[in-house]
């Protein structure tokens, strides 16, 4: 067993090549995406990627690995924890919007649905 932190701001999951070594035989297959990480001031090249199988609670998925040099915490990037369900996006909704006023007449060529933020005339073009 080997745990991984869930970061759920990163584009990939990522173990170290020494991990990587010590888990499967699997060979690596070639990948030219660099990595860029938040603040980093140099991109890394991974090693290769590769697939392994990955359980969390209940679920198992075929997650692909991307290989790097380095000592750290393997990364399970966003769309991963989806798939394994660490993390679930939830249908919020903000109860506390104001609601527009009807009984206002509408300014030629305002929103028909004036939210907190669609007030400027810019954004109304552009409601999703």
């Amino acid at each position: 067993m080997v745990e991984i932190k869930a970061d759920t701001g990163a584009e990939a999951t990522v173990i170290p090549y020494h991990l990587y070594e010590k888990i499967t035989k699997k060979p690596l297959q070639q990948i030219q995406q660099p990595l860029k990480g938040w603040l980093a001031t140099k991109s890394v090249y991974p090693r290769g990627c590769v697939r392994l199988s990955t359980r969390y609670k209940n679920r198992q998925r075929d997650l692909l690995y991307l290989v790097v040099d380095g000592n750290f915490t393997p990364l399970l990037g966003c769309d991963a924890c989806l798939d394994l369900e660490v993390l679930k996006f939830m249908n919020l909704q903000l109860i506390d919007s104001p609601e527009p006023d009807r009984a206002t007449p509408k300014a030629q060529g305002a929103c028909e649905d004036q939210t907190m933020f669609q007030k400027d005339s810019v954004l109304c073009g552009y409601q999703d």
